[in-house]
């Protein structure tokens, strides 16, 4: 199945996307996303963003896509169980490390494109680590995708 994804910054942002057919849509979270200069939800006002995704049948995805050290993986695992009871679908990584919370946490992994994946090889171990969806290299040509795609499990 086809998913429209679209980015939003703030509820506008949000509703647009929504009211003009988005299937999902991605947010940043204070303090996670790479995009670090721009407009993100907190946790304040995350479960709001997935009821509206959720009312229009759409899903809400997180961005935790930032570089995480050690004392923001020790804060994501309090942050992590708050999104997933927030009513996020999923959330964005690009970090090894929260693969394994969100496992703990029982929330669907979307890894990043900043996790550079490049082969096949890492798609059947993302998959065995429990990643649902994958978003691969900017620097692949299309005949590479097209061979990663045909043989992968995501």
């Amino acid at each position: 199945m086809v998913e429209l994804l679209s980015p939003a910054r703030d509820f506008a942002a949000l509703e647009s996307a929504l009211n003009n057919g988005a299937n999902a849509v991605y947010i940043g979270l204070d303090g996670y996303n790479m995009r670090a200069h721009t407009a993100n939800f907190s946790l304040k006002n995350l479960k709001q963003a997935a009821e509206r995704c959720h009312h229009h049948r759409a899903k809400l995805y997180v961005c935790t896509n930032t570089v995480m050290r050690n004392k923001d993986i020790e804060h994501l695992k309090t942050v992590l169980p708050e999104i997933k009871s927030a009513g996020a679908d999923a959330i964005i990584a690009s970090d090894l490390g929260v693969l394994k919370i969100a496992r703990d946490v029982g929330i669907d992994v979307h890894l990043s494109v900043q996790a550079n994946v490049s082969n096949s090889e890492s798609l059947k171990l993302l998959h065995e680590l429990g990643v649902k969806r994958v978003v691969l290299s900017r620097e692949l040509p299309l005949e590479d995708i097209r061979a990663m795609t045909e043989d992968s499990p995501l």
